[in-house]
């Protein structure tokens, strides 16, 4: 499991990278390729990595929250981007405090959170999280629309996770 959400990170850094590195004719087409990646890589901790993270872990419902107030900081950027004009400096300001945000949140969960719920688990219980998390990324990956916000981006990985239940936030 751990190994997976890395790797995750990994590509999500790979993307902000491209972001920061695009033209103005390929800005927006990067942004979205990030956006729909957050949308499923976000949704998935959040419906199966936090809650059993909270249980788990010693501290673990306070290392939880500082995650997922971090996790909503970054949709509020993502959410202002979505309404700002890509060929802006706006955008590419909006676009390095996003990446700053999401760098500073991906290690907190790497060092506060993945590791220390792997250890806790143990291999088996962590084995069937990694099959879980793999399950809900493929399938949300395949169901997400293009050009959507990142709040219906969210609604669809939800209800991919969910097996097509409704899923209210």
């Amino acid at each position: 499991m751990v190994a997976h959400l890395q790797a995750q990170h990994r590509e999500i850094e790979t993307l902000l990278d491209a972001l920061m590195a695009a033209d103005a004719e390929t800005r927006w087409p990067s942004f979205d390729q990030l956006r729909r990646h957050l949308a499923v890589h976000e949704t998935t901790e959040q419906e199966i990595v936090h809650p059993r993270a909270a249980v788990e872990l010693a501290d673990g419902a306070a290392v939880v929250a500082r995650r997922l107030a971090e996790e909503r900081a970054i949709f509020e950027v993502v959410t202002a981007l979505e309404a700002t004009d890509a060929d802006s400096s706006a955008f590419m300001t909006g676009v390095a405090n996003l990446r700053s945000s999401l760098l500073a949140h991906m290690q907190a969960e790497e060092a506060m959170e993945f590791a220390e719920l792997c250890i806790e688990l143990g291999v088996r219980q962590a084995r069937r999280m990694d099959n879980a998390t793999r399950l809900a990324a493929g399938d949300c990956a395949i169901h997400l629309p293009a050009d959507r916000t990142l709040s219906a981006l969210l609604t669809c990985s939800r209800k991919a996770i969910h097996g097509g239940e409704q899923v209210h936030r």
